[in-house]
């Protein structure tokens, strides 16, 4: 999952690394703006690496919450009728749709403000919790900020501008 996903380009790059096989992206995304960004990035993607990536576009608050014994979620995403020709291919269905935050990440990129960290941090500590509960780890990665109350387990100042980025791993 990526919280704050932007354009994809994370997702995008994610899915095409050979070492990331079969591998399912969430984005996250509340700036209309982005997120048709995204989609438009998604349909020039072959069909199948297209079912591979959803975009959802609204808070994520709203939409983190959600568990996958609620019904349809109420968001927008890649799967729209604008775009659901195109971006399905042949099966047309994406391989994301049932994914949830709460239920299925097993890692969650961060490209959020500090302010907009301590807002989710909540979510963020009740994802951690059911993990644990289902004994399997979770990884997060923040870009820029540190999510206030955890301690990294590595801080990388490697990128352009040495932003760094903050990896928490929670053991199952």
């Amino acid at each position: 999952f990526d919280l704050g996903c932007g354009d994809g380009r994370l997702l995008i790059t994610a899915v095409n690394n050979k070492h990331t096989e079969g591998l399912r992206c969430v984005g996250i995304e509340m700036d209309p703006v982005f997120t048709s960004r995204a989609v438009t990035s998604i349909q020039q993607l072959a069909a199948t690496t297209q079912q591979r990536i959803e975009i959802r576009e609204g808070d994520v608050l709203q939409l983190g919450y959600q568990d996958s014994t609620e019904s349809a979620p109420q968001q927008q995403s890649t799967t729209t009728a604008t775009a659901e020709n195109n971006l399905l291919g042949e099966t047309g269905k994406s391989l994301c749709q049932h994914l949830t935050l709460l239920n299925d990440a097993t890692a969650v990129y961060l490209f959020l403000v500090a302010s907009g960290l301590k807002k989710i941090k909540t979510l963020l500590d009740r994802v951690v919790e059911i993990r644990k509960q289902q004994e399997r780890p979770f990884l997060v990665v923040a870009y820029m900020f540190q999510v206030h109350g955890w301690e990294p387990v590595q801080v990388d100042r490697t990128t352009k501008g040495e932003m760094p980025l903050y990896l928490y791993r929670f053991e199952a």
